[in-house]
């Protein structure tokens, strides 16, 4: 029994430093008392530049994601119908995939 206790005791002053410590982290630096003004905080700020390899990549991996997402969602769905059903799931899956995506075409997304 006083071994129990010992150990109740060391688990809360380890539980109880734990908490102090972690207070002790969550302390902010003082604020300074000058603020930055308009100019200075308008040259810090990068403006974007549109560069055509980052273009590229966005459009790619979207294409592959694209790509990716019809046998995804055709295994996935497959899965979860009788075997003698998973033909005729896939194509219905398929199907609506393929209007997704004349709708999204239509509406330029």
């Amino acid at each position: 029994m006083a071994s129990m206790r010992t150990l109740r005791a060391i688990f809360t002053v380890l539980i109880l430093s734990a908490m102090v410590t972690g207070i002790s982290w969550a302390q902010t630096a003082p604020m300074t008392t000058e603020q930055p003004t308009a100019t200075q905080l308008t040259a810090a700020v990068a403006q974007p530049k549109i560069d055509s390899g980052d273009t590229a990549w966005l459009l790619m991996s979207s294409a592959l994601v694209l790509l990716m997402t019809a046998p995804g969602l055709a295994l996935f769905y497959g899965g979860m119908v009788r075997q003698k059903k998973c033909p005729g799931d896939d194509y219905a899956e398929f199907h609506h995939h393929g209007a997704d995506l004349s709708t999204m075409g239509a509406l330029g997304l």
